[in-house]
Formats: structure tokens, sequence, C-alpha cells
């Protein structure tokens, strides 16, 4: 099957063969372009599509031919088969995203005075590639807007609404030259909210109401739409206008209610928000905590949270939780106490015993004795190590 003329032509303009990707030469690209949205069998295009996203990024950055191929994304928005166009929105919010890969490795950041020069010199290379990428998704924006009126394809009433808002908050300097970034976030705005008032799913309803809570740090009146949510809408949508109202209004204490009772319900977050969506379950449950730990809550907010934020430190079997978010309720706990060997349970701030108390609990907290979980520690004046904390908690 033919591909459309446009982007046949599209692809004949780039000289592949001379441009690099994630594999190697980009020679390969415009056959999976080819394949992923004329092949006959949806398998065929999945498989095509999936090897062309990890040859254009690699864990957010991207390389020499993703401004290139996100060009021809936009096109094939409109072109591609109707199954497939909700897998596209999803990647091109991903590049609407871009990083650069020195930037993602840390490379810069451990470079050596020897190795600064080179990687400094790559690191512009990248920064134009990004730059280039960025502009490349706000092709991709009429299309999106015109997909918000599909009916009945709950995966492209996710996907859409966070491109958009991708498009609104990575674009810094690299928007359409003349683009008013607040006028454009109405616009945005006003186009989900439209469709937000037809019938969808919970699900569908909670990514419009996610869109519409990141959109409203720059369209304040949706504030109190997203208000009114915290009490009427079902709890994905409910959640997420919660942390939309945070962002806007710091220290809301009904939000936070509604934050502290999504955590409480974690076992229910596998049924709240389907695949695709920007949060997982054990991604939103770290975001959660992250969220409650934070300067948007207030100090009588974090005290409300801290039963539940002690459960999960006592209960939640996942090593990543002590690494990344759950550990940031003991950060805030400890601001203003420094831990030493001295430090002794009657120093401790009741909060962060009580959290302490729930890691030191948790055997998956000992489950390994180096790594990432050590980093975490060392900032708070802790090393991951059962003998040093059972002394610290008068536990022997």
């Amino acid at each position: 099957m033919a591909i459309d003329a446009d982007i046949e032509s599209a692809l004949a303009r780039v000289p592949w063969s001379s441009l690099q990707h994630c594999r190697g030469s980009a020679e390969d690209v415009p056959a999976l372009v080819r394949t992923m949205l004329s092949a006959t069998r949806a398998s065929e295009r999945t498989e095509a599509r999936r090897a062309l996203a990890e040859r254009i990024q690699h864990q957010g950055s991207v390389v020499e031919a993703t401004p290139h191929v996100a060009a021809i994304l936009t096109r094939a928005l409109r072109v591609a088969p109707p199954d497939d166009r909700a897998h596209l929105a999803a990647l091109i919010a991903q590049l609407a995203y871009a990083t650069t890969m020195t930037e993602g490795s840390g490379a810069l950041l451990w470079a050596s005075d020897a190795e600064r020069p080179k990687l400094e010199a790559q690191h512009r290379r990248e920064v134009a590639w990004v730059r280039a990428t960025r502009r490349a998704t706000w092709g991709a924006r009429d299309a999106l807007l015109e997909m918000l009126d599909v009916e009945g394809d709950e995966a492209l009433l996710l996907n859409v609404p966070s491109a958009l808002v991708a498009l609104i908050d990575a674009a810094g300097d690299d928007a359409p030259e003349g683009t008013d970034l607040d006028a454009t976030a109405r616009e945005f705005a006003l186009a989900i909210a439209a469709r937000a008032r037809k019938p969808a799913t919970e699900k569908a309803h909670a990514g419009h109401a996610f869109a519409l809570g990141h959109l409203a740090k720059r369209v304040p009146e949706l504030l109190p739409a997203l208000r009114a949510a915290l009490d009427r809408a079902p709890w994905p949508a409910r959640v997420a206008s919660a942390i939309g109202v945070l962002r806007v209004s710091p220290h809301d204490e009904r939000a936070t209610d509604v934050l502290i009772e999504a955590l409480r319900r974690r076992d229910e977050h596998e049924t709240w928000f389907a695949h695709p969506f920007p949060w997982r379950s054990g991604h939103f449950r770290f975001f959660l905590i992250a969220v409650l730990a934070g300067d948007r809550v207030s100090d009588a907010g974090f005290e409300r949270a801290l039963p539940v934020l002690v459960d999960v430190a006592r209960r939640d079997a996942s090593q990543s939780t002590f690494e990344q978010d759950a550990l940031r309720p003991l950060e805030r706990a400890l601001e203003g106490t420094t831990i030493t060997p001295r430090t002794r349970r009657a120093d401790l701030p009741r909060a962060a015993l009580v959290l302490l108390d729930a890691l030191y609990d948790n055997a998956e907290m000992w489950s390994q004795k180096d790594g990432s979980v050590d980093v975490a520690l060392r900032p708070l004046g802790l090393a991951n190590d059962v003998a040093s904390w059972r002394a610290l908690l008068e536990r022997a």
C-alpha cells in the first residue's frame, strides 16, 4: 500500500544515510515509516513504530535524526490508520520533552577537565537537535486539536490532551515565532474543556483533568472548575484536578485532602489509570508522595498526610520507593535537623521519628546494601545500614 504523497516527498528530501540515530545510520528510517503507515497487519505497523521510536530517542534524549523524523510524524497524524494515531500522539508528546544525551547521562557533571571541551562541543550539537525537535512537534498542533472531536477512542482522548500540554510545557523559546504561549494555552484549554463536557469514560475524563490542571498554570480562570471537580468528579479526574489546584493555589487544604485519600486508596490505582496515560500506578504513587511532601502542601496538610505516608513507608515492597519519592517525606520531616552519630531517638522531630520507625520495620529497605538507596539516604545523614538505624532508634 502506498503512503501519503506529501510524506513520501518529505522522506525523499532528507539525506538519511548521512544522519545517525541510536542504532547507527538512519538509512533505515524511510522503510520503517512506510511500514508504520502502510502495513496491512497491525502487528507489523506496531513493530515498525516501536523500532522507529527506539532509534530516535533513548530515555527522553534525542539524536541527530530525531528532528527530521518528528517533522514526518506530525504529518503522519492525519493519515495514519485510525487505531495507530493515539500512539503517534504519545510519541510526539515524548519528543516535545526532548533532552540531550549529555544531560541525560550526567556526562558533563562528572567530566574531567580533559574530557570537558569535547563533551561541551557535543552538548552544543545536541542542544540544536533538541530545539529542532521541539520546533518540529508544533507541526502537530492543528491535527491534535481536530482529534479532540473523535468519538469512541479512549486512547486518543487520553493522549491528545497530554500532547497539547507537552507542546506548551516544553516550548520555551522553541515555539513558532510570534506564538503567544498564554493565548495558545487558553485556546488548548477551551478546546479540552469543551471535549470534557461530552460523554467519555472515567479514564478519558481523568486525561482531560490532567491536561487542564497543567494548563491552569497559564490559564488561572480554570481554577473554579478544577475546585468543583474535587467533590463530584470520579476519582481519577478528582485527583488530576487536585494536582492542578495545588499548581495554581498552593496550600489548598481540600485539594490536599483529596490527594491524601488517593494515596490511601493506592490499591485501586491500577483500575484508575489505563495504559496509555501519563501516570502508571507505581509512578502515580510516587508522584502523590512527592506532592504531599513538597512545598505546595501546608504544614497542616503534611501532618494530616503523615499516617498514610507512614503506612506506605512500612508496607511498600519496592526498592525504588526508597530511592525515589518515599524518602521525600523524611526529607521534609528532617528540615532543620542534622543527623550525626550522636543523634538519638529523643532528638528527632515526631514526624521524622514515625517515618524512620516505619522504614526500619520494612524488610525491603535492607534488601540491597549498596546502590541508589545509599545515594538517597546520604544527604539526610543516614546510611543504608540496619545496625546504625537500630542505634539511632534505640531498637537494639
